[in-house]
């Protein structure tokens, strides 16, 4: 599954719009039993059970419709990631252009430079190189785990709107029952399957995402280590272009340290 931003949003306001119908539905189920329980019909003993009934559906339901609610709270961080994400991708870029500008080997000058400056400088600018693609490479992980939680935050709230989606249908099938001539039992018992079924649906998901972030993020951490490396930054900085050998760069005076052939 890929991430889009578009995609995520409709996801999103979709399952805000179903607990809001989810919620509402819940009102209507205790109108519902209560007019059940209301008729001439129906003894004592089994409106106080439909009651009950009522009562253990709104409450089991509201259990998952809140925990759902919550989960909501984070619905931005995707997002976030995926923006993240991108921008690391410019990163990555942007550092394996330089390692390639820098590689001796392309250098337009290497044809006609020659001599100890010249090896002296493809020898400074390779550690360079090298620094650069690290931070390349650093920065391509850094963009895949980010975009892999986007995806996976997208493919939890999905889920999570399927959930809702079918407590949706079973709280209305409950209306149905209290709502019979002859009352059923079965609507009732379908919802209380379906919200218990949809509660370790929510856990679970929450379980698996957890899961899956850990995996993503743990690697990102280690990327911290990774530029702290001294035989790629020494000491944390980037490498020098050891220019600071080179104190006397003058070729006239006769005592240069270096100098070119004339």
């Amino acid at each position: 599954m890929a991430f889009s931003e578009a995609q995520y949003t409709a996801v999103v306001d979709a399952l805000r719009g179903g607990l809001e119908e989810l919620s509402g539905r819940l009102d209507a189920v205790a109108v519902a039993a209560r007019a059940a329980a209301a008729r001439p019909s129906v003894p004592d003993p089994l409106a106080a059970a439909i009651i009950d009934a009522a009562e253990r559906i709104v409450d089991a339901v509201a259990v998952v419709r809140d925990a759902i609610v919550e989960a909501l709270r984070g619905a931005v961080a995707p997002v976030f990631l995926f923006t993240d994400g991108l921008e690391w991708l410019e990163v990555r870029d942007a550092a394996t252009r330089v390692q390639g500008v820098l590689r001796a080997e392309q250098l337009p000058v290497a044809d006609h430079w020659k001599g100890y400056a010249a090896d002296r400088y493809a020898t400074a600018i390779r550690a360079q190189s090298e620094a650069a693609g690290r931070v390349g490479a650093i920065a391509d992980r850094a963009s895949s785990a980010l975009v892999t939680c986007a995806v996976a935050g997208l493919a939890f709230y999905t889920a999570l709107g399927v959930v809702v989606a079918r407590l949706i249908v079973a709280v209305v099938a409950a209306i149905s029952a209290f709502g019979s001539a002859v009352f059923s039992w079965a609507g009732v018992l379908i919802v209380l399957e379906e919200a218990g079924a949809g509660g370790a649906t929510v856990a679970g998901l929450v379980v698996a995402l957890v899961a899956l972030l850990g995996a993503q993020l743990a690697p990102l951490g280690a990327l911290t280590g990774e530029l702290g490396d001294g035989g790629v930054f020494h000491e944390g900085r980037w490498p020098s272009a050891v220019t600071s050998a080179y104190t006397d760069a003058t070729v006239t005076d006769g005592d240069a340290e270096w100098s070119f052939e004339r």
